[in-house]
């Protein structure tokens, strides 16, 4: 349900009911899980409570499972921590890499991708990329190979490299508009807008920004 909030847009009065069940749970208030429902589910209304409970969390991150790292990764960036998602995301790729569970490791390393974006890393954010889109094609994650298609897109913007970036979104845009993959949409319109913004447009680059706060956009 968190998942659904995250992706598709839905409203927060939605949001908070899931997130109101989550707290309900009866698990400790710092259980990976509970935290990243949270964070997915309301991003802006629980960010400080996902942010003091992912605190006490990296007291202890040496002490993490790669399940746990994961889903604490996963509500850093859901609410815009990009340090503590790099280092929750980085304990669990290697961990990851040993089971061999190579689903879940795609997942960690396009997200550590848009992470290193954030963080202004390009050339982790390349390698990142490479690996994540030769796995996801690899296993058939389609909705992943997407994701990391548009982290490329958004690399190549920033670069100045504007046709390459083009194509990319081009292709993405396929299988997210087809699926009605709403938060990939958003990641297109955010590749987009870096791509003309870095053409010198800023003002196409404005249009493909305030499509996401456009209720009626499928940005949105």
């Amino acid at each position: 349900a968190a998942v659904r909030c995250w992706r598709s847009g839905l409203s927060e009065q939605i949001g908070d009911r899931v997130a109101a069940a989550a707290e309900r749970l009866q698990v400790p208030e710092t259980h990976p899980r509970r935290v990243v429902i949270l964070g997915m589910a309301g991003p802006v209304r629980w960010g400080s409570v996902v942010t003091e409970r992912l605190a006490a969390i990296g007291a202890s991150i040496g002490k993490l499972n790669a399940d746990q790292a994961y889903l604490a990764g996963m509500a850093a960036r859901a609410i815009g921590d990009h340090d503590a998602a790099n280092r929750f995301l980085g304990a669990a790729t290697p961990q990851l890499r040993a089971q061999g569970r190579l689903g879940a490791l795609v997942q960690v390393l396009v997200m550590r991708g848009w992470v290193a974006i954030a963080q202004g890393s390009w050339a982790s954010a390349e390698m990142l990329v490479d690996e994540s889109g030769r796995l996801a094609e690899e296993i058939g994650q389609s909705w992943w190979r997407t994701g990391s298609l548009i982290t490329r897109a958004t690399l190549c913007g920033l670069r100045g490299e504007a046709e390459a970036a083009e194509q990319l979104v081009a292709e993405a845009e396929k299988t997210a508009i087809a699926k009605g993959l709403n938060d990939l949409i958003c990641m297109i319109a955010f590749a987009r807008a870096v791509t003309w913004l870095g053409a010198g447009r800023p003002e196409g680059a404005l249009e493909h920004l305030t499509r996401v706060f456009d209720r009626n956009d499928p940005a949105f």
